[in-house]
């Protein structure tokens, strides 16, 4: 079971990371947002928030999204704009039903796209 998901989870990190040019933020702390403003808005998109922190001057989120994964979002304080996130899948799980999750949740502009890996094999088309 863990076998599975270590390569996935070092596979999304490895992904995400390289989309993602510099994933500290850099944002001036005078223009952050509130915490409340970040949970709000993860309540409104179904998450379960367990806590959010301040790592490499970003918020990280932790909780379970929309689809009940335990996931782990970097965003950018002051534009809450995803910086990096990672996903912890159900082992077993066919990757088509990895990159097909969401799609039907997908609306433009979202800040918190449902598959992170769907914006990024979109941007390869």
């Amino acid at each position: 079971m863990a076998l599975f998901r270590l390569p996935l989870i070092l596979l999304i990190t490895v992904i995400t990371t390289c989309a993602v040019a510099d994933d500290d933020c850099h944002e001036p702390i005078e223009q952050w947002q509130s915490r409340q403003v970040l949970k709000d808005m993860l309540l409104q998109h179904g998450w379960q928030v367990r806590h959010i922190k301040v790592r490499e001057h970003c918020y990280v989120a932790d909780g379970l999204d929309a689809h009940q994964r335990r996931t782990r979002v970097w965003l950018a304080p002051a534009s809450l704009s995803v910086q990096r996130i990672m996903i912890d899948f159900e082992p077993g799980i066919a990757l088509e039903r990895i990159w097909n999750l969401g799609e039907e949740n997908q609306t433009q502009g979202d800040t918190l796209h449902p598959n992170p890996l769907l914006e990024l094999e979109n941007n390869h088309d």
